[in-house]
């Protein structure tokens, strides 16, 4: 199992405090079609955050291409000031949080329908290293204690816990939820609110996210919207072929990556290995031969057998063991 990652307050202390003008102010930026619509809890939600007296003036509404909230530390006058290579006053960092918000029964219609493993897998490749799931309600009552469903539910947020860098946040309602909103633009606006905190930022992130033209060698919440957009706009048939195995029973990221990171790109080069094997045994035991991303285990002689009916089996009707 893979360790806890270490916290971010153990790898860069806090400052003890703040005094004077911040160097940056951190906001909450939430997705536009979180919080309007015909639910009422969409308009609750909204209300709910901007009444928490840790959210005060720090919420704003955007439409997100992905995600349904994420953090941006606002640079100010004093911070472009008193750091050197600073992005100019006003510019907005983009911060490592991405968060995903689902409600008990949200999250149980995303699991039905596939819509989370396609959210996820998109989180995933928008290049923030924190990213947070919160599930907000009880899932017993959602799935109407349907115990299949529930463990379905439990299922796929435990995968995503081990095999992606996703942190799945529980909480019993919109308080808690809006609470958890407050203490993370509390816990970022304490470090980045500092000179000494932007400047180990800013020094950091130069090295993690790579050298960005036009912003001072710094991720901008600007460039990042652009990129994200231009990647939800064009789907490449890889990133289709991704999708559809992660919907298959038994294959996480970890597995998918698997697959598709050799000679296996496309769902056609998979059947035309299936085509190139000399025996139904050989095909079988062809994805347990692909060597695995570093830290994972090889693909299981059940799943990899099942693959394999599934692309070469002529009748719908046919039965395909999972164990």
């Amino acid at each position: 199992m893979a360790l806890a990652r270490v916290p971010l307050e153990l790898t860069s202390s806090l400052p003890s405090s703040t005094s004077g003008p911040s160097a940056a102010e951190v906001y909450l930026v939430v997705d536009d079609r979180e919080t309007t619509g015909v639910e009422q809890s969409r308009a609750a939600f909204l209300n709910r955050l901007r009444v928490n007296p840790g959210l005060t003036g720090r919420v704003v509404q955007r439409r997100l291409p992905i995600g349904d909230a994420l953090h941006v530390a606002r640079v100010t006058s004093a911070g472009a000031a008193a750091v050197a290579g600073t992005p100019p006053a006003g510019t907005e960092i983009m911060l490592d949080q991405l968060v995903e918000r689902k409600t008990a029964s949200d999250l149980v219609a995303s699991v039905r329908d596939g819509q989370l493993d396609e959210q996820t897998y998109f989180m995933a490749a928008s290049g923030r290293s924190s990213l947070i799931c919160i599930v907000e309600g009880d899932l017993d009552a959602a799935t109407q204690n349907d115990d299949n469903m529930c463990a379905a539910a439990e299922t796929f947020l435990a995968t995503l816990t081990v095999s992606t860098p996703f942190f799945i946040k529980y909480t019993g309602n919109l308080e808690e939820t809006a609470a958890y909103f407050a203490s993370l633009v509390r816990h970022q606006g304490r470090r980045l609110g500092s000179a000494d905190g932007l400047a180990w930022w800013l020094s950091y992130k130069r090295a993690t996210d790579g050298g960005v033209p036009g912003a001072d060698g710094v991720l901008t919440y600007s460039l990042w919207e652009s990129e994200m957009a231009e990647m939800r706009g064009s789907v490449t048939l890889q990133q289709m072929w991704a999708l559809q195995l992660l919907v298959i029973p038994g294959i996480g990221p970890a597995r998918a990556n698997t697959i598709v990171q050799g000679d296996l790109k496309v769902p056609a080069a998979l059947a035309a290995a299936y085509r190139a094997t000399s025996t139904p045994e050989e095909g079988k035991a062809l994805l347990t031969m692909l060597t695995p991303p570093p830290g994972c285990t090889r693909i299981p002689t059940h799943v990899s057998t099942y693959m394999y009916y599934l692309f070469t089996s002529q009748d719908y009707d046919a039965v395909v063991q999972q164990q």
